[in-house]
């Protein structure tokens, strides 16, 4: 009998489980870390999906870690995503979509 083939992981770093359960283990919810900074409440929840660098940063500085640790896959040798946003411009670490709406005065 043949043995079954073995289920191949997706993406190296955290399980989507994991990263939910540390951040309800820091007294938070993913929820909750959305609205406090501005986004609509399943911006959390999309990240764990797909990539959103302001939203994993955002999650990785609420758990204490950099964002390369949860999603090493996402991140190059630089620390900086490996992709591009838009296909235009790279994502830029100083300033997140919350810092430019401060900036702007909204």
């Amino acid at each position: 009998m043949a043995k079954p083939a073995r289920i191949a992981r997706k993406a190296r770093g955290w399980h989507p489980e994991e990263i939910k359960a540390a951040i309800r283990m820091k007294g938070s919810s993913m929820a909750e870390l959305s609205r406090q900074h501005g986004y609509g409440i399943s911006a959390v929840r999309q990240v764990l999906r797909r990539p959103w660098p302001a939203i994993e940063r955002l999650v990785a500085d609420h758990l204490g870690v950099e964002p390369q640790e949860i999603w090493p896959d996402r991140y190059g040798e630089d620390g900086l995503p490996n992709r591009l946003l838009f296909g235009r411009v790279k994502f830029n670490p100083e300033r997140t979509d919350c810092q430019r709406k401060k900036a702007a005065g909204e």
